[in-house]
């Protein structure tokens, strides 16, 4: 790869960006444990992800014409190790295949100059993704010039370097893929340039999103409230309001008598809701079927064969456990209760 240059560590000083010393506790765990294997749903956002930038890539490389600059931008904020620890390709070499596949095929190939920006917190992530793209660049041949930065922090702390980046060219793709709940949506809007040819793509952790407001404490609330850049009583009002109907649960035991969770989860999806037209606590995910089963027991309407995922003593409320597996909810069956 001609004219190419990998800038370790921190971003060029030229950028003038403010640098924050990681102190050693600063870094947590989770975040290397991740990229020990890569899992099914990180299979498929990466699929999306090569799919998304290699689309951006050839609609903006029709419209270089109208361009001052011949250069595309590429940021992803959240990097990672760049590899998983079975082999696996992490976003940066995904992203670096796609604009390498991009050189060497495109017929009509108007971009001069690629320029990849990835930014990782995690040090140990950091130096492991350093090692990555320095060995994936080697193998790789093609005429045009790139240059690739790679940035250790925060990646808010090179906010107004990844800007001018982007200031100076009229095409560019921002990735966005935090581990739980690091972003904050009002610091990613200014990255967001109006009347350019920029596309960014933003996959939300709902997982850990859900896990952060089960907390119940205040942190937890601010990082939500962060992550969407609203306050607390919209948040609070997203809790209080739409749920699973309970009649739905209800009308399922009473044709079969007794029914197991997973017989219950199958029907909701194949028989009552549709994943478009659905609102979101109307979807039957393993939380919103958790509280209409507990509410229907409290009722006192159906109750539980089973004590298995239980909440103690009593083993009268289900624990979200229960609907962690399939294997586990064919354990836990529910009968509805006959009144005479």
């Amino acid at each position: 790869m001609s004219a190419k240059t990998l800038t370790c560590g921190v971003m060029p000083h030229t950028l003038k960006c403010k640098r924050m010393k990681i102190k050693e506790n600063d870094t947590q765990n989770l975040p290397q444990k991740h990229f020990e294997t890569k899992f099914p749903h990180t299979e498929i956002k990466h699929k999306l992800l090569s799919n998304t930038l290699n689309s951006s890539i050839y609609i903006t490389n029709h419209f270089t014409e109208e361009f001052l600059s011949k250069e595309f931008v590429l940021v992803d904020l959240f990097a990672g190790a760049g590899a998983f620890d079975d082999g696996t390709k992490g976003s940066p070499i995904i992203a670096l295949e796609t604009i390498t596949n991009y050189m060497k095929k495109a017929v009509n190939r108007n971009f001069n100059k690629f320029t990849l920006i990835f930014i990782e917190k995690d040090k140990e992530n950091h130096k492991s993704l350093i090692k990555n793209i320095a060995k994936k660049i080697k193998k790789e041949d093609s005429q045009c010039k790139m240059e690739i930065i790679i940035a250790a922090d925060d990646w808010e702390h090179y906010n107004t370097a990844i800007q001018n980046y982007l200031d100076k060219t009229q095409a560019a793709f921002v990735f966005v893929d935090p581990f739980s709940t690091e972003l904050k949506i009002d610091k990613l809007k200014t990255l967001i340039h109006p009347n350019k040819y920029h596309s960014m793509l933003i996959l939300i952790n709902l997982s850990g999103l859900e896990r952060t407001l089960g907390h119940k404490n205040e942190k937890s609330l601010q990082k939500i409230c962060d992550y969407f850049d609203v306050d607390e009583e919209t948040i609070r009002k997203l809790e209080e309001t739409g749920n699973l109907k309970k009649s739905d649960v209800l009308e399922i035991t009473n044709e079969r008598s007794k029914a197991s969770l997973l017989a219950i989860t199958s029907c909701l999806y194949d028989d009552f809701y549709s994943w478009k037209n659905a609102t979101e606590k109307e979807v039957p995910t393993s939380s919103n079927l958790c509280r209409a089963v507990n509410s229907l027991i409290s009722d006192g309407k159906i109750k539980l064969c089973t004590t298995e995922f239980t909440r103690k003593p009593n083993s009268n409320m289900l624990l979200a456990e229960a609907f962690s597996s399939k294997a586990r909810q064919e354990k836990v069956v529910v009968e509805r209760v006959r009144w005479r």
